[in-house]
């Protein structure tokens, strides 16, 4: 019956615990509360939204100077295409660089030989920086060897 007794003190306990949870509930309320000043605040990012609008409308008045830029663009964009001629030009330059390029990718890739060369000499410089540790040259060697001698 004690135990019963504790059993319902338990219970109480737990009423209590839910009185808590009442509590967490109520917390619950302040974060819904807190999470409406969220959504308040949400409005207010709205409303900076609405800014951000009405600057994404000063960017589009911009965007209409940016037109209007982008007219003086296209009158330096036609400059640019005459420039752009002469790009293409450099970019003829640019492909003739590029093709010196080419040339010096073939390059790189002959440099790339040289560098596998370069490689093969880091290869033997790897031999011959296991010859300059010479032991490693001869671990190498030796294992070598004992796979010859093997």
């Amino acid at each position: 019956m004690e135990e019963k007794e504790g059993g319902m003190e338990e219970k109480e306990g737990g009423v209590e615990e839910k009185e808590g949870g009442v509590e967490e509930k109520e917390g619950g309320v302040e974060e819904k509360e807190g999470g409406v000043e969220e959504k308040e605040g949400g409005v207010e990012e709205k409303e900076g939204g609405v800014e951000e609008k009405e600057g994404g409308v000063e960017e589009k008045e911009g965007g209409v100077e940016e037109k209007e830029g982008g007219v003086e663009e296209k009158e330096g964009g036609v400059e640019e295409k005459e420039g752009g001629v002469e790009e293409k030009e450099e970019g003829v330059e640019e492909k003739e660089e590029g093709v010196e390029e080419k040339e010096e990718g073939v390059e790189e890739k002959e440099g790339g030989v040289e560098e596998k060369e370069e490689g093969v000499e880091e290869k033997e410089g790897g031999v011959r920086e296991n010859e300059g540790e010479r032991g490693g040259v001869r671990e190498k060697e030796g294992g070598v060897r004992e796979k010859e001698r093997e």
